[in-house]
């Protein structure tokens, strides 16, 4: 023990406070690290050592925004622009402020944003103005803005999904399909971007092609599930159809378009089951079909069957007893 010497007391006060580029380094890295939280909360807990720093307030919009904090970071944002960032991160923040603007649903205040960023305007540029116009419903505008998105950016996933829809709207579905399946061969798991190519080379009349393309995700999107069955009726497999579109409605009861599909669907067989002299198969399919949605087609045949079912079993030899 005479050796150990002992270690001078320092106080809270004496402990320096880290600088600001110390600051802005560390909530960089927190973010970096998917800690999106703890760097805000580091970033705010600073700001105020320094309230004229662009790039602190930069780095804490960023985070506000990974966040979902639309209105903050539009705050922060400005404030970033206000204290004079170079020109490549002004023109990244005014980007960002556009898309904060845009998932507040405040598309005049967004389209602006973007208009003050056009001189350096790139890929993310034109795929935000493509998004705004898509949701005015200007599918010109918002084609002309994904194709420069793709132009400049060829492996921009979003765009080319952004393309995808606005071709679909068009009922453009050879282009839909194109631009679908460069998304999915840019990200092969994108299970959106399968659903929507094989519903639209379905569209398309590319019905086994569109099948095929569902089928690995058949069982995880209800979307696939749905268009598969369109493709299973179009190829004449009714009863595939209805194993499809029954399993379906059982987790979408409210959906017309579905429950429509599935009694003509169900009708159909019935009504193949009918034409084979099944009478009890057909009673059968077609009471499923008037149960879940009621037509007078369906209704002359379901008593047919049952009438003929009925008079089938009075033919039928008696047993012993």
């Amino acid at each position: 023990t005479r050796f150990l010497v002992a270690a001078p007391r320092v106080t809270i006060e004496q402990i320096p406070s880290p600088s600001i580029d110390d600051v802005i380094l560390r909530g960089r890295a927190l973010g970096l690290s998917g800690r999106h939280g703890d760097a805000m909360t580091w970033l705010e807990q600073h700001a105020a050592m320094a309230p004229n720093s662009a790039e602190l307030w930069y780095r804490l919009g960023c985070e506000r925004a990974t966040l979902g904090d639309w209105v903050t970071s539009v705050t922060a944002f400005d404030r970033a622009s206000a204290s004079g960032l170079d020109e490549s991160s002004a023109a990244d923040a005014k980007l960002f402020r556009a898309a904060c603007l845009y998932s507040q649903g405040n598309l005049r205040a967004a389209s602006a944003s973007l208009k003050a960023a056009a001189a350096a305007a790139d890929a993310r540029h034109y795929f935000l103005r493509g998004r705004i116009a898509t949701t005015k419903g200007d599918n010109a505008k918002a084609r002309e803005a994904f194709t420069s998105a793709v132009g400049l950016d060829p492996n921009h996933v979003g765009a080319w999904m952004g393309l995808g829809l606005v071709a679909e709207r068009l009922r453009d579905y050879d282009a839909a399909s194109d631009a679908y399946a460069n998304a999915l061969a840019l990200e092969p798991g994108n299970g959106r971007a399968r659903a929507r190519l094989g519903a639209s080379q379905i569209k398309s009349g590319n019905t086994e092609v569109g099948f095929a393309t569902l089928g690995p995700i058949i069982d995880d999107s209800a979307e696939a599930t749905y268009y598969s069955g369109l493709a299973a009726a179009a190829l004449g497999d009714n009863q595939r159809a209805v194993d499809l579109w029954g399993a379906l409605r059982s987790t979408h009861p409210a959906d017309d378009v579905l429950s429509g599909n599935l009694a003509e669907a169900e009708y159909l067989v019935g009504r193949a089951e009918f034409d084979k002299g099944d009478w009890a198969a057909a009673a059968r399919d077609l009471s499923r079909s008037f149960e879940v949605q009621p037509h007078p087609d369906t209704a002359a045949l379901l008593a047919e069957s049952l009438v003929r079912e009925g008079i089938g079993a009075l033919l039928e030899p008696a047993g012993d007893g």
